[in-house]
């Protein structure tokens, strides 16, 4: 039967909910991390036309962009595991569950992150590396000093993105037992019945981390800004 919406029980569940939000930002600050590191290194090998890894790297982003996120997050969960008990003899049925969730994440976005770096990387002039090596800079000391911040500062939009999205995607985690925002709403509903409520606590939570993510970003971008402004006046 339909039941109206009880904006008490809202309020009631609110603080219910919060503590979701602990496993929730775990998982999007840690596959954030490995999304990033991974995605940079495949950025790297497709920018430089690395033999054998640049085509290693289009058919991983090609799989990972092709296949829905939790279809990769079962392949993870289910297939990790045999993986390393046949080739290593490792048994990780012990491993907490939102490890998983955390490398299936992470391997997700850094497909999405590698052509976002790549893009940032290409759309730096190569006339400023040729100028850092002029002045006697080496490549590690130009890449961080000139290349990087500009770059990053071109890659910000898209990693906004990619996180906020990755903020909406942890709801699947609830799906292989983890307790996050999700899995929260899930407990409540079917101890209470009032599903819509709940829902309503996690639309709310949502919208507030993207939000306050959106701030931190926006401040990141105005602090490169004025770095990146630096480097082009120092040329």
């Amino acid at each position: 039967m339909y039941k109206t919406i009880d904006l008490v029980r809202v309020l009631e569940d609110l603080p219910i909910v919060a503590p979701g939000i602990l496993n929730t930002m775990f998982i999007v600050i840690l596959a954030s991390a490995l999304g990033i590191a991974v995605g940079l290194l495949l950025a790297v090998a497709r920018v430089n036309r690395v033999p054998v890894l640049n085509q290693l790297a289009v058919v991983y982003g090609s799989f990972m962009r092709g296949t829905p996120v939790i279809v990769q997050l079962f392949i993870v969960y289910y297939g990790l595991p045999m993986l390393f008990k046949q080739f290593f003899n490792i048994n990780l049925a012990r491993m907490a569950k939102i490890n998983f969730v955390i490398v299936a994440y992470g391997l997700n976005t850094s497909a999405v992150y590698s052509e976002i770096f790549r893009g940032a990387l290409s759309g730096v002039p190569i006339g400023q590396l040729e100028a850092a090596f002029s002045v006697g800079l080496t490549r590690w000391q130009a890449f961080r000093r000139i290349i990087a911040p500009q770059a990053f500062l071109s890659a910000l939009p898209g990693i906004s993105s990619c996180v906020i999205g990755l903020i909406e995607n942890t709801s699947l985690a609830f799906t292989i037992g983890v307790v996050d925002i999700m899995g929260k709403v899930k407990v409540i509903g079917s101890a209470t019945e009032h599903y819509m409520e709940a829902y309503i606590c996690a639309a709310i939570y949502f919208i507030a981390m993207s939000l306050i993510l959106r701030r931190i970003f926006s401040a990141v971008e105005k602090v490169l800004q004025s770095r990146v402004a630096g480097i082009g006046s120092a040329a």
